[in-house]
């Protein structure tokens, strides 16, 4: 177990680490390929000289292993380190823990009152506050709460002042599964009840992270919610090194799956916030990403050789290369979110990106809004099998161009620009959809201030079925019958 100031643990080979060379990722990816007999085309349903790709899992299955509280047999308290509270056995907040015990119990609930519980000292090296390694016992969970005033658990020793601010840990690392980790407040951007960062003395080291599973992970059923994630900032020198917010190790050892994040606030990395590489089932919803690096890599959410993978009700503001990176991906769905940027500078080459084959990806019903650079749109250069991008709006972008890609229809754009050139190019009209709408009007509440509510109808979408039917506020599309495009229907008194 390493605490408090420890190196990494069993650190992967140098072909597995985030710093490794930029073309590395691809080559290993190439080469597993190779080695599986798997050819990059597509035909139909199959893989060309493969087996059948498997069956999607239906989107309202992918996370639905947590949308049931978990029950705990026992509760334990947690104080901050730095000094011994009562007889220090937790059973109460009189005599809580000083500081998270490094072996958990299965079956038991940790409730953490806020605080200070990061006491390591760096010097420059990449650390883990706490590594999350419990051998597991059958489906028996285990819960990290943040205590509130409503929430609490005993009254024996309870002070409101344990509820008051957040607790505040360094890095975590998983390497085995089914744990619950819950803030329990914080919506978009603040009021998280835990945080997890990298103190910036260890951000120099090329291998520091925050939230990472290890590369021998067996990882299954991780609950991450109401968390502030940050890293090192993203506003800094881009040859920096190649630091992300959420990573898992990709090798042969490891193994993650049904991984929810929720109600997160992922923000401030070099490279990339949350990089998904072999993960299947994954729910990323009602969660506040913000400022990826300036690395060259850099996106708010990568994908490698991912599948059954839903993002949904999330807000991406400012990034840097691309917003959505998907390498080699099955099953992706990504609907009802807003993409936008605010700071000037930060431009992109394309608002989601792809150059390896990828299988069942749905862009549905999200509001790109503001977003800068050579291309705003899509643009897959691999292998596509059933892309799908449909009910989507790109509003007051200032851009070289709007590519598309896959079946797309029912599109809506308004006030997007190439500025480049003289006179300037009104970049509206050049997607060829039979239904795509140019809006005669702005359509928002105030875009400015992030506002994406709409204040007029626009023409019907396509209607799909459930559970693209839920807008961004959990809104149901063409109550008044008309399916708003766009990440929020337009509400009517």
């Amino acid at each position: 177990m390493a605490r408090g100031g420890a190196r990494r643990p069993d650190r992967p080979p140098a072909a597995y680490r985030p710093d490794g060379p930029a073309w590395l990722p691809t080559l290993l990816a190439l080469s597993l390929l190779a080695s599986s007999s798997v050819l990059l085309g597509c035909s139909g349903d199959e893989w060309v000289g493969q087996t059948a790709i498997p069956p999607p899992l239906p989107v309202d299955e992918v996370g639905a292993w947590d949308a049931t509280p978990q029950t705990f047999a026992t509760t334990f308290y947690v104080r901050p380190p730095g000094e011994q509270y009562g007889s220090d056995d937790g059973s109460s907040w009189t005599n809580a823990f000083s500081d998270l015990p490094a072996a958990l119990q299965r079956g038991a609930q940790y409730y953490v009152a806020a605080g200070e519980y990061d006491e390591a000292e760096p010097d420059g090296e990449a650390y883990v506050d706490h590594t999350f390694e419990d051998p597991e016992d059958g489906e028996q969970f285990i819960g990290i709460f943040k205590a509130t005033e409503q929430d609490h658990g005993s009254e024996d020793g309870w002070d409101s002042l344990f509820a008051e601010g957040p607790a505040r840990f360094g890095p975590f690392a998983f390497v085995t599964g089914r744990y619950i980790i819950d803030g329990q407040t914080g919506e978009a951007a603040t009021g998280h009840g835990i945080h997890v960062a990298v103190k910036p003395e260890a951000c120099p080291s090329s291998h520091s992270l925050t939230l990472y599973f290890n590369w021998n992970a067996q990882s299954h059923f991780i609950g991450l919610h109401h968390l502030d994630i940050s890293h090192c900032g993203g506003v800094g020198d881009p040859e920096g090194p190649a630091q992300d917010a959420i990573y898992g190790y990709h090798t042969d050892d490891s193994e993650v799956s049904n991984v929810t994040i929720k109600h997160c606030y992922v923000h401030d990395t070099k490279r990339v916030l949350t990089f998904i590489l072999g993960w299947t089932n994954v729910l990323i919803e009602d969660s506040y990403y913000e400022r990826s690096g300036q690395h060259h890599e850099s996106s708010s959410l990568a994908m490698r050789d991912a599948e059954n993978v839903v993002v949904r009700r999330n807000v991406f503001k400012d990034a840097i290369n691309v917003y959505v990176s998907l390498q080699t991906v099955r099953h992706v769905h990504l609907y009802s979110n807003v993409f936008v940027g605010t700071i000037d500078g930060w431009d992109i080459w394309n608002s989601i990106h792809s150059s390896e084959p990828l299988t069942n990806v749905f862009i549905y019903g999200n509001t790109f809004y503001n977003l800068t650079g050579l291309s705003t749109g899509l643009r897959f250069s691999g292998t596509t099998t059933n892309l799908q991008v449909f009910n989507n709006i790109w509003a007051h972008n200032r851009t070289n161009q709007i590519p598309m890609a896959g079946d797309h229809d029912f599109n809506a754009f308004w006030d997007n620009w190439r500025v480049d050139t003289d006179p300037h190019q009104d970049l509206n009209e050049q997607v060829d959809e039979p239904n795509a709408q140019v809006l005669d009007a702005d359509p928002f509440v105030d875009g400015e201030a992030l506002d994406f509510h709409l204040t007029i109808p626009t023409d019907p979408g396509a209607t799909l079925p459930a559970p693209y039917d839920l807008d961004h506020d959990g809104l149901r599309h063409g109550q008044d019958g008309v399916w708003d495009r766009g990440a929020f229907e337009r509400s009517t008194p």
